[in-house]
């Protein structure tokens, strides 16, 4: 991260009310809504939710896909997927006569599911880790060729690639442990290119910086126009640097975040949890690079931020 000297003395991030979560919904589950879902079948519960879904996405509506996420999804999970998993989109489809789900929509359902299963479920195996890995892929790979403007929330566009790196990051622990006779070893073995691996996580990244043109003259610029293809660029580029850092390459975390200055710092600052990665991560690399003067003032920083706005943050899982 490049800061001119007249910026590191005194350095603060100020963030609007607005862009934090507590401020972004008006609206819970009601209750009677609530109590009617108890009332229905596991599958019919799923099929309301993926319709709504899919409605919104299509319709661009900011603020309801916002309530899809942040609060409708996780009220579902509680009281009706509370110990199993969700029924997957095609399993959806196949209960229900000439319905149809869009791809991006069974993309979108997907990523919540499995992020379900790895947060509440623990029942992690490794069919679960392949079919993940191969929606995360079929999801980037859609935003990367797309030339639709594409609506998300901004929280769930840095959720999604938190997810992705976390999910990476708990193959390579499962892996690791693993012995050569383990019957898990098979499955992976049976389609060696097609799991999780460094190589891959890093091109995806990559991509969906190099789609999104946020970076120009190797700096990061304000975009005009933001869609959810935008913020999955921006955010990339701190995901690099934590995916880095993960692997102890903190020559290269540091030159992935050489293009962020203090100008550009704002952008971050639309998801929370992104703005703390950004500076505790390039904090720790320039700390295992013996910068330590810059560590230490980054460190400041990301304390200072998150002593301020703690109190109005709320995690979705």
């Amino acid at each position: 991260m490049n800061f001119t000297k007249s910026h590191r003395e005194n350095l603060e991030v100020t963030i609007d009310p607005e862009d934090l979560p507590n401020f972004s919904l008006s609206r819970d589950v009601d209750p009677a809504e609530e109590q009617a879902m108890k009332e229905q079948t596991p599958i019919d519960v799923a099929r309301a939710f993926l319709i709504e879904l899919e409605k919104a996405f299509m319709a661009h509506q900011m603020e309801e896909l916002l309530y899809l996420y942040d609060r409708k999804f996780n009220k579902i999970s509680e009281t009706i997927f509370k110990t199993t998993p969700w029924p997957s989109a095609a399993e959806v489809e196949d209960s229900s006569d000439g319905l149809e789900f869009d791809l991006t929509t069974h993309f979108l359902y997907g990523e919540l599911c499995y992020r379900h299963i790895y947060a509440r479920l623990q029942q992690i195996t490794p069919e679960v880790r392949l079919k993940s890995f191969e929606n995360y892929m079929n999801l980037f790979e859609t935003f990367i060729e797309t030339r639709e403007k594409i609506i998300l929330p901004i929280a769930w566009v840095y959720d999604i690639l938190d997810e992705f790196l976390y999910q990476f990051q708990t193959f390579c622990q499962s892996r690791s442990k693993m012995k050569e006779d383990d019957p898990n070893m098979e499955i992976y073995l049976q389609d060696p290119d097609n799991i999780w691996n460094f190589e891959k996580v890093e091109w995806i990244l990559q991509e969906l910086v190099k789609k999104s043109g946020v970076i120009k003259d190797g700096k990061v610029i304000d975009a005009k126009e933001k869609t959810a293809v935008q913020y999955f660029g921006y955010f990339a580029i701190v995901s690099q640097l934590r995916l880095y850092v993960l692997v102890c390459d903190y020559e290269n975390a540091i030159k992935s975040v050489e293009c962020i200055d203090y100008q550009s710092i704002p952008i971050f600052t639309k998801a929370f949890n992104c703005l703390i990665t950004l500076f505790y991560y390039t904090g720790f690399a320039y700390l295992m690079n013996k910068r330590y003067r810059e560590s230490i003032k980054l460190f400041e920083l990301v304390l200072t931020c998150w002593l301020k706005y703690k109190q109005f943050y709320s995690k979705s899982f």
